[in-house]
């Protein structure tokens, strides 16, 4: 299969899948980590398909990020975050503990695959940096406030994901510049 071919195709299958996994939990899920993938699959292929970004300028803030993401999953987890944002925003089934940590872990495993992609040029785990980017630094950090605000106190995962204020436009910035040059890594 040509280079090309397989680099859009293989994250595109990737964003149908993930879609489909996470549509069958509920509507809370589909919307926000469906939704979010759909639009990673289209900055990557608006970036990353044509460009790799410099791993010095988007690596070390992708790890900082990525460290913040493990104490907001801490945050959520303790205070059932899985339990009360399906139940009390969807109003619909809310997760198992079981169901939260194993999607979690996977989704871990991803965005790990998404460091090693921006470390060695890997084009096609770019969809996993961009949902990390999407998903759990904007969403995350406009989702969490709007809930405490919606439900009057505080929501599960509230204070961790204020970082993503700073962390998601810096991420974005430096993985949207590489529309701008005209050389290409891998």
């Amino acid at each position: 299969m040509n280079a090309k071919i397989r680099d859009a195709l293989v994250p595109g299958l990737i964003v149908l899948a993930w879609a489909a996994i996470y549509s069958f939990k509920g509507i809370s899920t589909a919307l926000t980590f469906g939704l979010s993938m759909v639009a990673a699959y289209v900055l990557y292929l608006l970036t990353n398909y044509r460009r790799m970004p410099d791993p010095a300028r988007v690596l070390p803030l992708y790890l900082v990020a990525l460290c913040i993401q493990c104490l907001h999953l801490l945050e959520e987890f303790v205070t059932r975050f899985y339990v009360r944002f399906p139940a009390e925003i969807y109003h619909s089934t809310p997760f198992t503990a079981e169901e939260f940590i194993t999607s979690q872990m996977v989704l871990f495993g991803l965005l790990i695959l998404g460091a090693l992609a921006l470390y060695r040029g890997w084009k096609i785990p770019m969809v996993f940096v961009w949902f990390f980017v999407i998903m759990l630094q904007f969403v995350n950090a406009v989702q969490h406030p709007l809930y405490a605000i919606m439900r009057g106190g505080y929501f599960p995962g509230l204070f961790t994901s204020f970082p993503g204020w700073i962390l998601g436009p810096i991420l974005f910035k430096r993985l949207w510049e590489v529309r701008g040059y005209a050389s290409s890594r891998g």
